[in-house]
């Protein structure tokens, strides 16, 4: 009878002991993550704005100087969508020239979270000299 009553005591114990480390090593790690990528790396999208890119007569007449910061959106199938102007800009001509470029520009590696693809928000400053 003693040992009866002493598993009754011992016995929940020890079951809520393992039910507990049990979801504890259920705990997800943080997710992995990899950013997305230009084909061809920073330096290609660099060549590549600056093959795009182009300033109209009256802004090389002005020599308008300054940086215009395009948003746009990286899809899970590496197109671009969104692009805005998300700083003052410069001219409405070199505004809508920065949105035509980064919104053409050929698709992404897209970035992915736990391996799976995902959308993603970037940004890119063409600087104008």
């Amino acid at each position: 009878m003693k040992l009866l009553f002493l598993l009754l005591i011992v016995f929940p114990t020890l079951s809520f002991s393992q039910s507990k480390i049990e979801s504890e090593r259920k705990v997800n790690p943080l997710p992995l993550y990899t950013n997305p990528e230009f084909v061809g790396g920073p330096k290609a999208l660099k060549e590549y704005i600056v093959q795009n890119f182009k300033i109209n007569r009256i802004d090389k007449k002005r020599h308008t100087k300054g940086e215009i910061i395009v948003k746009f959106y990286i899809e899970t199938d590496g197109s671009i969508s969104k692009a805005t102007i998300i700083n003052k800009g410069l001219s409405d001509k070199l505004n809508k020239e920065a949105l035509r470029v980064i919104s053409e520009m050929p698709k992404w590696k897209p970035a992915t979270q736990s391996g799976k693809v995902v959308k993603i928000m970037s940004a890119y400053t063409i600087s104008v000299n």
